[in-house]
């Protein structure tokens, strides 16, 4: 059985939407990361940078930056994958001295070097980001936004984002699907061949990279393919390329991808199943943010986010207390990202949760990847419900203007969701 398609899952609130399109411009989405900054170290290896970018998707900045300071992508350490039509503020480390640093220029990007530290960033490795978020071709924004907003009271449905599946082109989840049933050719086809959904894009550029995915659907013919992909699809050509030279060699094709990329493949795979489980959720009117006996639920940590150390099995004597601690924002009632280890709730959303698994395909010990050690997975309990904090917004000549912050792992993307309740996916 296939994975659920991403972006059809039901709403939190019932009031209309306001339609309209996020990203009409790169200006229209701005994220600002809130940081966890590295210690200062003199003689530290790596360089601490602050990064602004305009519309440069994070994998691809990487290996740009690393080719203009002629070190290896793994010599550059951030802590969050962050979207590419948006700008962009977040902190990297890179192995490198400040000089040569000082010399980059990029199109679109500015680095401000801060001081040096021991160690590199890792993924994770922030508090959240901070967005401000104008939403383009609205319908009645001043009369339908309060009243979203009273219904959804700040909270909103935490799943992941259409972006972690790919936005114009969402097959991260099936590559990540196929890995994980061991299926390396599908998973390295899926990547180069499938179309995007992208109807509206009419550009030279989209129909060029569609019809090269096309002529290797349609055909198998590596060089043929090679030549017909565009320079900026790397990626693609990467795979193509290796095959090229090392003919069936499907594993070793993805694994010429930058380790975080094939790590997302495995991670928008989980993220698909636990978009169900919250969805289902949801349809069974079961609360999001009001803990039932057999939920697991997660206490804040020192900086206010869920801690995966201290799970904590909902029962009726620390249900009433652990109802209070979520009501404070203290707590979280969570839901499966299945892995090899992650434990399934019981009562109602255990039920769930071993539903959406067994019917997925993907059995637990699958997760450990013995193929590729290096990319297996744990699995962990995720907050099911999100808070948009220090939510502020306005009318600026026409268009609403979002202001919040989000959590580390929580997509700003899902929140405009409820706002927007755009019948394409792709408007987010």
């Amino acid at each position: 059985m296939s994975l659920p398609e991403p972006g059809c899952e039901p709403f939190f609130s019932s009031a209309d939407g306001i339609a309209g399109r996020l990203r009409a411009t790169p200006e229209d989405f701005s994220v600002v990361e809130r940081e966890l900054l590295p210690p200062e170290a003199v003689d530290g290896r790596h360089c601490v940078v602050r990064v602004t970018a305009r519309n440069r998707e994070t994998n691809l900045l990487i290996r740009v930056l690393a080719r203009t300071l002629g070190i290896q992508p793994r010599a550059i350490g951030f802590a969050g994958t962050k979207d590419k039509r948006a700008v962009t503020t977040q902190l990297m480390t890179v192995r490198a001295s400040m000089e040569a640093i000082a010399t980059v220029n990029l199109a679109g990007v500015t680095i401000e070097p801060l001081h040096r530290t021991l160690k590199p960033l890792r993924l994770g490795q922030l508090r959240g980001n901070r967005f401000v978020i104008r939403v383009a071709n609205t319908k009645d924004s001043e009369t339908r936004i309060p009243v979203i907003l009273e219904e959804l009271n700040e909270r909103f449905p935490n799943y992941f984002g259409v972006q972690r599946f790919g936005a114009s082109r969402p097959v991260t989840h099936l590559v990540g699907e196929a890995m994980l049933q061991s299926d390396w050719q599908r998973a390295v086809e899926t990547y180069i061949g499938a179309p995007s959904t992208e109807s509206v894009d009419t550009s030279e550029a989209h129909a060029e990279a569609e019809a090269a995915r096309a002529h290797y659907r349609d055909t198998s013919d590596l060089a043929g393919t090679l030549e017909a992909l565009p320079g900026r699809l790397l990626f693609e050509r990467q795979l193509v390329g290796h095959l090229l030279r090392n003919p069936d060699d499907w594993q070793g094709a993805l694994q010429r991808l930058p380790p975080n990329l094939q790590q997302m493949f495995i991670h928008a795979a989980q993220a698909a199943l636990f978009n169900t489980m919250v969805a289902q959720r949801i349809s069974q009117e079961l609360p999001l943010d009001v803990p039932e006996v057999g939920d697991i639920v997660l206490p804040a940590d020192r900086h206010g986010g869920p801690d995966q150390r201290v799970p904590i099995v909902v029962n009726e004597r620390n249900q009433p207390k652990l109802t209070k601690r979520c009501a404070e924002g203290k707590a979280w009632v969570t839901a499966l990202l299945p892995g090899f280890s992650a434990p399934f709730a019981d009562g109602p959303q255990g039920e769930i949760e071993r539903k959406v698994v067994t019917e997925s395909g993907i059995a637990r010990e699958n997760y450990a990847l013995p193929e590729a050690p290096r990319l297996a997975s744990d699995g962990l309990r995720r907050p099911i419900h999100a808070t948009a904090q220090a939510l502020e917004w306005s009318m600026e000549s026409g268009v609403p203007e979002f202001r919040f912050t989000l959590d580390k792992g929580t997509y700003a993307t899902s929140f405009m969701r409820e706002i927007m309740k755009a019948e394409d996916s792709r408007a987010y």
